[in-house]
């Protein structure tokens, strides 16, 4: 498996749907603005609530984190002042890790097999005199299978006969290389009447009919296992799509919180897309695109959102195989490493969770025992989907912002002026600039560095020319 496939999670979640926010980790955005919010907390809180005069004598408190402080026994309980609120604000303390157990029966496991290994190297030193496996031939290897298979259809009269045809093969090797060595340079002719005793004593006899027997048999067994492994493999094709079939509404659900992720960070104009059960609204679809064409581009966000989340959920959950190869799973893998390498930039503190776990790649938490996993916690996969739809809505509002100012190049260009729309009902509509054409072009890639793909479903193109709120609408109500 490639160093890409080791970065997906790889234990197999039970197929339900999931809660809106994990439960094994608050909000990555949250964390990764952790660190900040507290820094503003404690400089506002020493603003309002400024240090008091020490006195002479006392010794100023240090503060000890996570162990808490021990009490000064010669201060009198009116030496103590009360602290601002915000000060005493209680932290997250990293839960103690214990130490890993010794493994005592691996340490003799591999002490054991350290004295195997050197009393077999002694034995093979002291035993160099012997003769040493024949080197076997592809067509003997073939001629010992099948007179394997005899011993197994007639054991009476070839029991044994494959070992003895394996003896003979090393005497014919040990008989040849003795008379090379006495016949330097001369070539060695097993047809020769010279040889004929020799090969008549180690002659290894079979009945001709039994051995092409045998040989109908094992080709008969050959095509059984084909047909066997076909079956096989239709059997399980069934059983991964009916799997999927229903693993359908916790995908279905999956997606429908990734489009809320994606237009909730877009903003208040996509508030009402989606309907409270999560269904699409397909007539404020229809209403915002026709207000302005460019936020097509949102949609088009959603489509690879949606896709995204759908894909990732599969991988997770083990409904689809990773494959290195496919396209989709190799882009997910690396958004992956991606939001990892983000999450261990941060400061240690920034990056427990509420239970105060430590966070760890899901190649980390792969290679931990099962006791120490307690103590960590690592990205799920509505985690990662999340992190995407927010990356793809911030590619979007840069896309329409720039499409936005590149049309309104052109039209200055040629001569048109902007009107503004009033408030005023019954006001009649500008007329329509229809020399000019918007062109949603490729959305550039936030400063996060995520790339948008056209991740599409089979059957939908990313530019096919198909309306993108339609094409956001379908593959939603695909599953």
């Amino acid at each position: 498996m490639s160093k890409a496939a080791e970065l997906l999670p790889k234990t197999a979640e039970e197929i339900t749907p999931k809660p809106a926010s994990g439960e094994i980790a608050s909000s990555f955005i949250e964390r990764m603005t952790l660190a900040k919010a507290e820094k503003k907390k404690d400089a506002e809180a020493e603003k309002e609530n400024p240090k008091d005069v020490e006195k002479e004598g006392d010794e100023k408190p240090k503060a000890v984190i996570p162990k808490e402080e021990a009490p000064d026994k010669t201060k009198k309980p009116s030496d103590a002042k009360p602290k601002a609120a915000a000060a005493v604000e209680k932290k997250v303390v990293p839960m103690v890790i214990p130490p890993e157990p010794v493994d005592t029966a691996a340490i003799a496991s591999a002490a054991a097999s350290a004295a195997v290994a050197a009393v077999t190297k002694s034995s093979a030193a002291a035993k160099s005199d012997v003769v040493s496996e024949p080197e076997i031939s592809e067509d003997d290897k073939e001629t010992i299978a099948v007179l394997e298979r005899m011993e197994k259809e007639w054991p009476d009269t070839y029991k044994g006969r494959a070992k003895k045809y394996v003896e003979s093969v090393a005497k014919a090797q040990k008989y040849q290389s003795d008379w090379e060595s006495r016949n330097r340079g001369a070539a060695f002719d097993p047809e020769a009447s010279e040889h004929d005793e020799f090969f008549k004593a180690n002659e290894v006899e079979w009945n001709d009919v039994h051995f092409n027997k045998a040989i109908a048999k094992m080709e008969a067994d050959k095509a059984g296992e084909a047909i066997e492994r076909r079956e096989a493999a239709k059997s399980k094709a069934v059983e991964e799509e009916n799997r999927l079939l229903k693993a359908t509404p916790a995908i279905t659900m999956r997606r429908a919180e990734t489009a809320k992720t994606l237009f909730s960070a877009l903003g208040d104009d996509y508030k009402a897309v989606l309907n409270d059960d999560g269904s699409i609204n397909g007539a404020e679809i229809k209403r915002l695109t026709e207000e302005d064409p460019l936020r097509e581009i949102a949609f088009q966000a959603a489509n690879r959102a949606e896709f995204f989340a759908q894909e990732i959920y599969k991988v997770t959950n083990q409904l689809v195989k990773f494959n290195e190869k496919d396209p989709n799973h190799q882009f997910i893998a690396e958004f992956v490493a991606k939001q990892e390498a983000s999450m261990q930039a941060l400061p240690a503190e920034s990056q427990l969770n509420a239970k105060g776990q430590r966070f760890a790649t899901a190649e980390e938490y792969a290679a931990m025992t099962p006791a120490r996993r307690d103590y960590f916690w690592r990205f799920n996969d509505k985690d990662i989907s999340d992190l995407y739809a927010e990356s793809e809505a911030s590619t979007a509002k840069t896309a329409i912002a720039a499409e936005e100012i590149r049309a309104q190049k052109v039209a200055e260009r040629r001569g048109f002026k902007k009107v503004e729309v009033a408030a005023t009902a019954g006001r009649q509509e500008p007329e329509p600039m229809k020399e000019i054409t918007p062109v949603v072009e490729k959305p550039v890639s936030p400063a996060s560095g995520v790339a948008p793909r056209p991740a599409q479903q089979s059957g939908v193109k990313p530019d096919d020319g198909q309306n993108k709120a339609d094409s956001f609408t379908s593959l939603w109500l695909r599953g």
